[in-house]
Order: structure tokens, then sequence, then C-alpha cells
């Protein structure tokens, strides 16, 4: 006769039930929410606009005429015209940056961009507000490569991000992140190490004696007359720090060539293979990937 309970193959049922519920839940509720946010940063947006136009109203009624023009949201969610900052009154969230196009005293949504928390609204062809998740984008403080977040968090060692300059794009991986010091703050963010996330050259696989060449290409693309100085090749060094390991993060698998630092002087002797730093003893033919250290702010 079975007593009162469950067994414990009946609990562990019940346990694999559960997670299975939970696994199919949490992208539901995750999209619930996502939408709800888009949704409050949509209304907020029109929200703004309409405080906008009063906002005009009144400044006409006291005499003041806001010109046609195209005219800065900042940080605090009020109007900056010709320099003089209006407050814009308004229930709710207000945007954070952005820009409001005024013509002919109304609100010309058609060339106006709001930005609310993370989202950067503009209008769609039926005159709504519609909302875009913003993009996290870091610019170096010395030539302006621009790279946008791909994957990660802003300014994490794994991130990866499409960096480009004068029409030329390539992925990176940050493989080193230094924050700024305080008193340099006001210039960058933070300092980083950044590794092509593929083989340059189209992946064209090449002795040791080219490889300079590959990176060169990339620096004389980016740099310019100052490409001898920031393009190299990874080092074995820079590498093995990461996980403090011959064998490397999941992200930087792939064959390509290394330099190893003796004394002064660079020697190829090293290779990634399959994710696994080795010696080349065959002196195989591999791939090119770039190593490049710029100091980044975000931008906005």
């Amino acid at each position: 006769m079975r007593k009162n309970g469950f067994t414990l193959i009946e609990l562990l049922a019940v346990i694999v039930v559960l997670a299975v519920i939970v696994l199919i839940a949490i992208p539901v509720v995750m999209d619930v929410i996502s939408n709800a946010e888009k949704g409050a940063a949509e209304r907020s947006a029109e929200n703004y606009a309409s405080a906008v136009e009063r906002l005009i109203a009144t400044e006409r009624l006291d005499g003041n005429i806001i010109e046609t023009g195209t005219y800065e949201i900042n940080s605090d969610g009020n109007l900056v015209i010709n320099g003089v900052v209006k407050v814009v009154e308004i229930n709710g969230k207000k945007p954070t940056g952005g820009t409001i196009t005024i013509s002919n005293g109304e609100v010309l949504k058609e060339t106006t961009i709001i930005i609310v928390g993370n989202y950067t609204m503009s209008c769609d062809n039926n005159g709504k507000f519609v909302a875009e998740e913003k993009k996290q984008i870091i610019v170096d403080n010395t030539f302006g490569v621009k790279c946008t977040l791909l994957s990660g968090k802003l300014y994490e060692v794994g991130s990866k991000y499409l960096c480009d300059r004068n029409g030329r794009s390539e992925q990176f991986y940050i493989i080193n992140s230094i924050e700024a010091p305080e008193e340099d703050k006001e210039f960058y963010d933070y300092n980083l190490t950044i590794m092509s996330a593929e083989n340059l050259n189209n992946g064209q696989e090449v002795d040791g004696s080219e490889t300079y060449s590959v990176v060169f290409d990339l620096a004389l693309a980016w740099f310019e007359d100052s490409a001898d100085y920031y393009a190299i090749l990874p080092t074995y060094e820079q590498l093995y720090a990461i996980n403090n390991s011959e064998t490397l993060p999941s992200w930087l698998s792939g064959n390509y060539w290394l330099d190893i630092k003796q004394s002064d002087e660079y020697y190829q002797e090293y290779i990634v293979e399959n994710g696994v730093i080795k010696e080349n003893n065959d002196y195989i033919l591999t791939g090119v990937r770039a190593i490049i250290n710029l100091s980044f702010y975000k931008e906005g």
C-alpha cells in the first residue's frame, strides 16, 4: 500500500517540467518587456513633440518667434535654441538627446530624431515615431576610428565591434581594456587593445615574410602617414595573458601568425592553430590578424 507523498521520480519529473516551462517563458517575458519599453519610448517621443509645439506657441505669445531650423535636445531633455536653453514641460520620461526640426511653428517629424533611454526615435511613413534600440558606438580620440558594438558589453574584454575609417570596415575583439585615469577622462574613457576577429586579406594564408605587408595595408588605410606605429601582429605575450594559458578563448579561435618578443626584436616562431598557441616548427602558411591600440570615448 502506497503512503501519501511523492516519490523521488515524481519530484524529478515535476522539476523537469517546471524547467521546460521556465525556458519557454523567459524569451516570451523578455519580448513583452522589450515591447513595453519600446512602446513607452514612442509615446514619450510623441508627447515631447507636442510639448515642443506648446512651447513654440507660448514663446510666440511672449513675442519670441522660434525660427525654422534644427535644434539640439540636451541631456536634460530641454531645447537649445541659439545657445539659450528652453525648458520643455512634459509628463513622463524626457529625452536625453536628439534634434528637433521646427518649421513654421510646428515640429517637422520627418527630420526629427529623439533619444529616450536606450531607444532612438525617428518617424515612419505614417507620421508616427518608431523606436530602434540605440547603437553603442565608440570613437578613438586620435584618428576618429568609429566602432559599433556587435556583441558583449561596452569596453569589456571579448566584446566584438565593427570598426570603420576611410570606408574600410573590419570586425575586432577587445583583448585588453584599461580605464582612463581621472585626469584624462575628459579626453577618453578607455585605452583598448583590439584584434581582428577574422583573418585579413580575405583570409589568404601567407608565409612569414608577407605578414607585415598584410597588416600594413590595413594600417595605411586607417592611419595613413602614421601607419608604422598603430597596427602590428598579435604577440604571444598578449594572447597568453588573456587566459594565462596557451589555450585561447573560443572567440579567438582560428589559424594565424603570432610574433614573439626576444630582447628588442620580434620573431615569427609561433602561430595560433585552432585556438591553441603553438610553435611553428614546420613554417606553414597561415592567416594574418592585426593588433591595434587606441584610446576611445563613447559617442553621444
